[in-house]
């Protein structure tokens, strides 16, 4: 029996669009759970161990040592090296035309995609669990990433484009953001309650 597609609800757009506002507002709904940027988990929560929403440090979030545990056995089993490593080859120029058109990729880069997107689905599966959510809300907002996890069989991608009036973007990029953690700050884990 094939496992049950793991629904993301993607939020696309740009930088200071209101992102961070619909994540939390979607995270509100029954069966809903936003995670924040996903595309940026490696380096900023696995690496740098980042705040969490929770307050505490990425390792040590209750829900997220769940998910790791879940999806890898453990901090201790999984290469973070490595998955950092592919992550960054993801993000770089050489991979922008091979994630586009798939029929471009050499024998290596195929190779790297598929290891990447097998912890990718990996880490999704175990947060669908760990959360009990319908639908993961992910804001990492950029094309690349969706067409990664739009690959990914067992991922039933959704993506909502965000567009926010252009005076309003420039007029937030005046302004210091406020940070209080990490990548996750301002993710609402589970049904309208945080860690």
């Amino acid at each position: 029996m094939a496992a049950e597609p793991i629904k993301v609800l993607y939020i696309g757009g740009y930088g200071r669009s209101g992102s961070t506002l619909l994540l939390q507002l979607l995270g509100q709904i029954e069966g809903f759970h936003s995670v924040g940027e996903l595309w940026n988990v490696w380096q900023e929560c696995f690496v740098e161990n980042q705040l969490c929403g929770c307050g505490h440090p990425f390792r040590e979030c209750p829900f997220w040592h769940a998910v790791v545990e879940e999806a890898f056995g453990g901090f201790d089993q999984l290469d973070v090296a490595e998955i950092d490593r592919l992550s960054l080859i993801m993000r770089s120029t050489q991979y922008m035309l091979p994630i586009l058109y798939p029929s471009l990729r050499t024998a290596a880069q195929k190779s790297n995609i598929e290891r990447y997107q097998s912890y990718l689905q990996r880490l999704y599966r175990a947060i669908k669990s760990v959360s009990g959510s319908r639908v993961i809300v992910d804001s990492s907002k950029g094309p690349r990433y969706a067409m990664l996890l739009n690959e990914i069989p067992e991922i039933d991608l959704r993506v909502v484009h965000l567009i926010r009036d252009s005076r309003g973007v420039a007029y937030s990029w005046q302004k210091k953001a406020h940070q209080t953690g990490g990548l996750l700050e301002d993710a609402v884990h589970g049904s309208g309650k945080s860690f």
